[in-house]
């Protein structure tokens, strides 16, 4: 199906949550992420608990600077898949958009205990320990680099380098 025929089944169907499901992601993949947020509610508040649902939740709050929201929806999620490693790197991504450094570092302590093999956990703790020494220092911005295989930033902060995404964040204070 379409999009414009998945919107018009399920605004007469609204209780096909499988259908629902599908127009949420299309709409998510299309940046609709205004209506894809209003069928993701639906399905988070309606249907059975689904992991994924919570993670495109989380994303198009991410995507929508709804960054507070995002990580209360997954420290939800947490609560019910509390060893789901992606839940963690999406969690410490958007702590980290949202300048939470010190949770960060917890979350991805937290994500390097859960999955001690995960490739880049260890990094992004070691890396945020260091950018919280020099934070007590010095008063002046610096980049800060950290990588990760998951697409949760808008596109305009990717910068693709063989298999990792990097992205440089210039913090102040």
């Amino acid at each position: 199906m379409n999009l414009l025929d998945l919107l018009d089944y399920v605004d007469k169907n609204p209780k096909d949550y499988e259908k629902r499901w599908s127009l949420a992601k299309k709409l998510y993949q299309n940046k609709d992420y205004v209506l894809a947020l209003e069928h993701l509610t639906v399905l988070k508040n309606e249907w059975e608990s689904y992991i994924n649902v919570y993670r495109f939740l989380s994303a198009t709050l991410y995507r929508l600077g709804k960054y507070d929201e995002a990580i209360k929806e997954l420290k939800k999620a947490i609560e019910i898949w509390e060893k789901e490693p992606g839940l963690y790197e999406q969690l410490g991504r958007a702590l980290i958009t949202a300048g939470k450094f010190e949770e960060a570092k917890e979350v991805y302590e937290k994500l390097s205990k859960i999955c001690p093999e995960h490739r880049w956990a260890s990094i992004a703790v070691e890396k945020l320990k260091k950018f919280l020494d020099k934070k007590t220092v010095k008063n002046t911005p610096f980049p800060f680099t950290f990588s990760s295989d998951f697409d949760l930033l808008p596109e305009t902060e990717l910068n693709v380098k063989g298999k990792g995404v990097f992205l440089t964040v210039f913090l102040s204070r």
